[in-house]
């Protein structure tokens, strides 16, 4: 067991090495957002742009990227499509299609709103169809020689208002996955090589489901994988067997649809319904385990997941008002209304927080104590999705469209 362990720590600190090279899960390095700097116009327009490249369907999914290959995916009437470009020049290099029914989701929801998982040789999705949750594995490196998954998971069918939207994360050779419905949700863990499943943690009951992707953390010399749900709270779960090794129930009392994020040595965790941000927890955690450390009610996003940046916390609402607050004492540094409506999550790029509006405008804001409205660009259609940022470039998903920004390659 303790060489697993080892294992599994070397493999999660390896990710995080490559993590400027690699956008690998959403929003980037274990969820945070947060990347080093893109030599790109914080106002820009399609002059600007190094490639656009078309998208077969809508959806919500942001883009991942492994190497010279970026992955995002797009609903069109009962098709699901997972398409593979060039990230030098958005050469389209191949597009699995999965037959993807629309079951019954909220309106703005779509089957393509799980952002992938990729590593070198492998892109994991995960997608509702029917009575089913699927979570499959595609090939994408030298064996990528057929349109078939390389494995196939088929789980029991998701229940929740919104429908299915949780995206997976691979945390050594593990592919984790939250299935947190309004009754039976559950963890579950699979073997990134051959699909076997590796076990399965129940989620206390709640009525509520979850929308969540997990992140992991550090303690007592091993990963632990961090999931939210308003049954169970907070939880830290080992990777390797599904254990829960610490919880804090009780602390999300309405719907979890952003995911956990780690702030230092604070996870920070939010819930909501209707439209807006009920309640923000921010937990402090050790080796011994967690406890609450404050709450924030004012201004809270519902879907948008928060960013920790350099001690600062930004709350960027989903009717477009941001806050920066100050994680270790909570207060807050400044509030401003910049209008739009969100439902990607910001991520940070070098000291500049990007974001992408319902209503088709990317926002660039000073990641900094001092409110500074960089830029604002008019993208040409909306965008539901949250950017991602490797090896020096920015991609944007929009309605219809991938969007590459930065220096060429």
């Amino acid at each position: 067991m303790r060489t697993t362990i080892s294992l599994v720590i070397v493999l999660l600190l390896a990710t995080c090495a490559t993590a400027q090279d690699n956008w690998a899960r959403f929003r980037g390095p274990n969820g945070t957002g947060v990347t080093g700097p893109v030599d790109f116009p914080s106002e820009f327009s399609a002059s600007n742009y190094q490639w656009t490249a078309d998208l077969p369907g809508k959806g919500h999914s942001s883009p991942v990227v492994w190497g010279n290959k970026v992955a995002v995916t797009a609903a069109s009437g009962a098709e699901l499509a997972l398409c593979v470009f060039d990230l030098a020049s958005g050469e389209p290099l191949r597009t699995y299609t999965i037959d993807c029914p629309r079951g019954a989701m909220h309106a703005a929801n779509s089957t393509a709103a799980t952002t992938p998982a990729i590593d070198a040789q492998q892109i994991y999705l995960s997608w509702a169809s029917g009575d089913s949750v699927h979570l499959a594995a595609f090939a994408h490196g030298k064996t990528a020689t057929n349109d078939n998954p390389v494995w196939h998971a088929q789980l029991p069918a998701f229940v929740g208002q919104h429908g299915f939207c949780s995206s997976p994360v691979v945390v050594g050779q593990t592919v984790c996955l939250n299935v947190d419905t309004t009754s039976g949700g559950y963890l579950v863990a699979y073997d990134a090589t051959n699909g076997n499943e590796r076990w399965r943690a129940a989620r206390p009951d709640s009525g509520k489901e979850s929308y969540s992707t997990p992140c992991t953390i550090e303690a007592e010399g091993r990963a632990l994988i961090v999931a939210e749900s308003t049954g169970g709270g907070l939880q830290a779960i080992d990777p390797n067997d599904g254990t829960v090794v610490w919880s804090l129930g009780d602390v999300l009392p309405a719907r979890t649809v952003s995911s956990p994020c780690v702030a230092g040595d604070m996870l920070i965790a939010t819930c909501g319904s209707g439209g807006n941000g009920h309640v923000m927890v921010a937990a402090k955690y050790d080796d011994a385990g967690a406890s609450v450390a404050y709450t924030l009610t004012n201004n809270v996003p519902y879907v948008p997941t928060i960013l920790a940046k350099d001690g600062l916390l930004f709350l960027w609402h989903d009717q477009g008002i941001v806050t920066c607050v100050d994680a270790a004492t909570r207060e807050v540094v400044w509030r401003k209304r910049i209008g739009g409506g969100y439902y990607g999550s910001p991520v940070c790029v070098g000291d500049r927080l990007i974001a992408l509006s319902r209503e088709g405008k990317a926002v660039v804001l000073a990641a900094s104590r001092d409110y500074k409205l960089l830029g604002e660009s008019d993208l040409g259609e909306g965008s539901e999705a949250t950017p991602a940022v490797a090896q020096g470039r920015l991609l944007l998903r929009t309605e219809s469209k991938l969007i590459c920004l930065g220096p060429p390659i």
